[in-house]
């Protein structure tokens, strides 16, 4: 073989180099610019080395000139080329006049293609073409175009250095400085080699040495792909080889390098056909290229197929075909290692599933040698230099071919392994969470990070939990190291004791707080303030790190994180596959824990306060009552009761009455001490434990400093207010030996403390337990006492202020016990209304004050009848059906029933009450106020009801005369109210002055001991009967 077809074997090994590296760069990214740029620069590099191929070792000048010229077309635009990608490359380009400035950029390849391919009119003798024992030579003479075309080369070459230096100097990755270092050196080697052969050339050589400019750009070219592709920045999906597990991305992988080893076989084939066969020429040449490329393609377009079964069969036909083609084409030059073909085709046959494609291979493979066998049974092996190419070509194909099929397959045994070690481990980590809870959370967490840390071989690996506690009373996002592993064993929280919050480190709390995941090779390649808080996190720039969140309820309570050295490569997929995985088994076993803790607080725990509930409570005081035994100390409950919060309620809303509870029992927390307990009920009642306390006198001290938490003002939403409480005291063993005689005893005496004043406290005695056992009797009594006849109803007149004539009464019950006497409702009406008694009593009143009124009415007594109703009697929704049935079977007109109710349950103003009092205006039915003036209510609120009537409470009427103020309010209300279109009714008057006073300010109706006491209905008969 002649030096010059050495030549032309490496010009067109250097164009099957670009055309691969170009066909994959723009196969990795089919539609990104910075891809196709760099396939531009490859197929302009693949034309220039094609076209010195064809051109060096030719006989004829005609067609030297002919590929001279065909090498034009690439370095005429290679330059061009070159810088366009270096300027997207580097991050910069053209702000104004984009369509101008790459005209531009590109005007320079336009006067090369002018000067240097097909326009021989232009420049006729621009090639000096000189057969040389190297070759040919092209003896440039140094006119106009070559000179425009060192300075076009030059100054691109140049631009293009300086936007790689500067990019490589601004980076602040490592591997950008190191990309621009490769890119300037090699391209500074090739320009310096190629001008000294260029120049000094024909002094070493006589008659001058061949261009090899194509040959030396295969190391900036072959450098620049590498260390481009080797950070990933032609291939922005991160796409790992490792990652391949699905058999459709298997067989892409081995179509592309199927396709890539026809594409070999073409030109070199092409090559040593046309160079080194004597008695062949282009045609054949051409012909045998044809064949492969067309196989090329046909693999690539069957395998665009989506129909799998046809795929398959017309990919098998491919193959079947393709090694009697080749066998019978190459039999008598490569008899030898032809073999190699069908051993290659058999083994891609292993891709397929189908058993029918494989069998279509192997009896092609099979019928193929018979054939050969029996039609060319021996042969006369002619060998040349040529041949000697395509037998290496041949096995150079088969080998590379093979050894990719393999390397797809050991990456499926890998992967394969790694995912039964994954689901290994995944498993194990399963198993150890299954079983976990509050009390062993951490140490199950430690065992999988022991687990996770042998199969992920990372330096460190942690997890960093939410500290709810220190966000409650700081506020902000702060996690907390949980876990830590760190190569290979358990570490000490304190090599990681960095608490990452909105404080120390904002950015990176926050990045961690959106619950994305994190995945950086190398710290330094993360630009923003977040990156820079991780260096100093993990104490380094040099490091990988990776991240998942673990989320429960959709959100995030922490990460699973790990870190090593950085890596040149991205995180391998199936590590962070791995990571994530175990980020979801521990934010399953979390949020698993955060449900039972909320069902736990559901059952124990009261949901404002988070204080313990009665159950909690009463487990407490019983563990606390068998230490109290051993001990023989004793042992406090207190039952603790706000003044007044309904009204504080009602006038701030229940919102703010919530803050206001939680203050209050922040504070009672900080009251007690650590062993004691306090216990939130319902509404504004608390239960506290004291336990271990060595005397009664010691309970007497807590309870002080307990009240003494209301001596400052509670700050709600900007205001203060002052509130009191009332306590009642218990103690063990003198009030009772388990935990609901403590309890209850402890509410009796709190009951009494009230009564006593605000802000006090009282100790259970006998008395009040004597009372209990009364009331208890009573209300056990209630449930027969309509049975056994034992209510009655007293009547109390209500005279016309001026007239003094009776317009009314008003029905009062009163029971008369067989045992205790007489009781008065202002004992049995409480215990009724607990019990729900109250709807059938109140029942029976309004039926039999009706029957009453009804009955004088037919002695022609025409007066009204007033009956005191319960709020839990108007809440009922039949209450104003239950009202017309009564009216109708006693036959009373509804405009002779007057119902009062009091002003505690007028000033509710619920809806349904309203709505009822309204339905019962429309039936005719007058609607009082009893007892105005005892609540915060006013006029102008209750003008908005359906009333018709007010009763002033006796408490004002006792004070005319005594006090100038009240006086100025009875006068005031009275006035108000007829403005206002009602009624004054006074009750409780019992003096001649009060009576004057009221009718001096127009009263309108009395109610009191100074005309009538309450009687029975026979007395008020015979009144009326003497009277009228």
């Amino acid at each position: 073989m002649s030096f010059p077809q050495i030549l032309s074997v490496i010009f067109s090994l250097a164009c099957a180099v670009y055309i691969f590296v170009g066909v994959y760069t723009i196969y990795l990214a089919p539609r990104r610019p910075i891809n196709i740029l760099f396939f531009a620069m490859a197929v302009s590099l693949s034309f220039w080395s094609f076209g010195f191929s064809m051109s060096i070792a030719e006989g004829s000048l005609s067609t030297v000139l002919f590929w001279r010229r065909l090498a034009a077309l690439g370095f005429g635009a290679f330059f061009s080329f070159m810088l366009h990608f270096f300027i997207l490359f580097t991050g910069h380009g053209f702000a104004r006049r984009k369509k101008l400035s790459y005209a531009l950029l590109y005007l320079p390849t336009l006067i090369c293609y002018l000067g240097f391919t097909y326009i021989p009119r232009l420049n006729p003798r621009q090639y000096n073409m000189v057969n040389t024992s190297l070759g040919w030579i092209n003896a440039a003479e140094g006119n106009a175009w070559d000179v425009f075309f060192m300075i076009y080369y030059i100054t691109y070459l140049t631009i293009s250095l300086i936007l790689v230096w500067r990019w490589g100097k601004t980076g602040k990755k490592t591997g950008e400085r190191k990309i621009s270092l490769v890119i300037i050196v090699s391209f500074l080697a090739v320009t310096v080699t190629g001008t000294l052969t260029d120049m000094f050339g024909k002094f070493i050589v006589p008659g001058g040495m061949p261009q090899i400019a194509p040959i030396l750009m295969l190391l900036p070219s072959v450098a620049v792909y590498y260390a481009i592709y080797r950070h990933g920045w032609l291939n922005p999906k991160d796409a790992h080889e490792d990652a391949l597990l699905m058999s459709d991305q298997i067989r892409l992988k081995a179509v592309n390098y199927i396709s890539a080893s026809l594409l070999f076989a073409a030109m070199v084939g092409f090559v040593a056909i046309f160079f080194f066969k004597k008695q062949d020429n282009l045609e054949k040449a051409v012909i045998s290229c044809l064949i492969y490329l067309v196989m090329a393609v046909a693999v690539q377009l069957i395998h665009k197929i989506r129909h799998k079964l046809l795929r398959d069969l017309l990919m098998a036909a491919l193959f079947a075909s393709i090694t009697p083609i080749i066998s019978f084409r190459y039999y008598s030059t490569a008899g030898t290692t032809i073999w190699a073909l069908p051993v290659v085709i058999i083994t891609v046959s292993t891709l397929f599933e189908e058993r029918i494609v494989q069998y279509l291979i192997y009896g092609s493979v099979m019928a193929t040698q018979v054939f050969m066998w029996i039609f060319k049974p021996g042969a006369t092996v002619e060998i040349n230099d040529g041949d000697h190419m395509i037998r290496l070509s041949i096995l150079l194909s088969a080998i590379w071919l093979a050894s990719k099929v393999n390397r797809i397959f050991q990456n499926k045994l890998i992967e394969n392994a790694r995912q039964i070690e994954f689901q290994r481990i995944t498993m194990g980590i399963s198993y150890e969470f299954l079983g976990a809870n509050e009390e062993n959370w951490h140490k199950k967490m430690d065992i999988s990070l022991s687990r996770i840390s042998s199969s992920l071989a990372t330096e460190r690996i942690y997890v960093y939990m939410l500290d709810e506690d220190k966000e409650k009373d700081n506020g902000g996002f702060i996690l907390k190291c949980r876990g830590f592993w760190s190569n290979g064993s358990l570490s000490g929280l304190n090599e990681m004791d960095k608490e990452i919050s909105d404080k120390n480190y904002p950015g990176l709390a926050e990045l961690m707080k959106e619950g994305h995941t994190v995945a950086y090779s190398r710290i330094e390649d993360f630009r923003s303030p977040a990156g820079e808080e991780l260096a100093s996190f993990l104490g380094g720039t040099d490091r990988a790190f990776a991240s998942m969140p673990i989320m429960a309820k959709n959100k995030v309570y922490g990460f699973l994180g790990t870190d090593c050295k950085a890596m040149i490569t991205p995180w391998p997929i199936f590590q962070l596959d791995f990571l994530k995985v175990v980020s979801l088994i521990i934010s399953t076993s979390y949020e698993r824990l955060l449900q039972e803790k909320e069902i736990l607080e559901l059952a124990y725990y009261d949901h404002l306060t988070k204080l313990p509930n009665r159950f909690l409570f009463k487990d407490r005081i019983n563990q606390m009552l068998k230490l109290a035994v051993q001990n023989g100390t004793v042992l406090a409950v207190m039952s603790l009761d706000l003044d007044t919060f309904k009204s504080i309620n009602d006038s701030i809303g229940h919102d703010a009455g919530d803050k206001l509870i939680v203050k209050l029992a922040e504070r009672l927390t900080r009251a007690l001490k650590s062993t004691d307990t306090a216990a939130r009920l319902s509404g504004d009642d608390f239960l506290i434990l004291l336990s271990n306390m060595p005397s009664v006198e010691h309970i007497e001290q807590a309870a002080v400093k307990i009240l003494d938490i209301f001596r400052k003002p509670f700050v709600i939403d900007d205001q203060e207010f002052f509130i009191t409480g009332s306590a009642g005291i218990s103690v063990y063993p003198y009030d009772g030996s388990d935990a609901d005689s403590l309890i209850r005893n402890a509410e009796l005496a709190m009951y009494k403390a009230k009564e006593t004043g605000t802000n006090s406290y009282a100790f259970c005695t006998e008395d009040m337990k004597e009372e209990l056992l009364y009331k208890i009797k009573l209300t056990n009594n209630l449930f027969r006492v309509l049975d056994n006849k034992e209510l009655v109803l007293y009547y109390q007149p209500q005279v016309n202020t001026h007239s003094g004539e009776i317009i009314g009464a008003e029905a009062l019950l009163r029971w008369f016990h067989p045992v205790h006497g007489l009781i008065m409702p202002g004992l049995f009406i409480p215990l009724a209304e607990n019990t729900g008694l109250i709807n059938s009593i109140g029942d029976w009143v309004l039926a039999e004050a009706c029957r009453q009124c009804k009955d004088w009415h037919n002695k022609g007594k025409l007066i009204r009848m007033a009956v005191n109703v319960s709020s839990i009697q108007l809440r009922n929704s039949d209450f104003v059906d239950r009202v017309k049935k009564i009216l109708e079977d006693t036959g009373l007109e509804p405009e002779y029933l007057e119902l009062e109710l009091t002003e505690s349950a007028a000033v509710k103003n619920s809806e349904h009450i309203i709505d009822t009092l309204r339905q019962l205006k429309e039936m005719g039915v007058s609607i009082s106020i009893d007892d105005f003036g005892t609540e915060y209510s006013s006029l102008s609120r209750l003008s908005s009801m359906p009333i018709d009537k007010i009763k002033l409470d006796m408490h004002f009427i006792h004070s005319i005369d005594k006090s100038h103020k009240e006086n100025a309010i009875i006068k005031s209300v009275i006035e108000l109210s007829h403005v206002l279109g009602l009624q004054v009714v006074a009750e409780g008057v019992e003096t001649e002055p009060q009576l004057n006073f009221l009718k001096k300010h127009n009263n309108d109706i009395i109610q009191g001991y100074y005309f009538y006491r309450p009687i029975p209905p026979e007395e008020l008969d015979r009144i009326l009967l003497e009277k009228y």
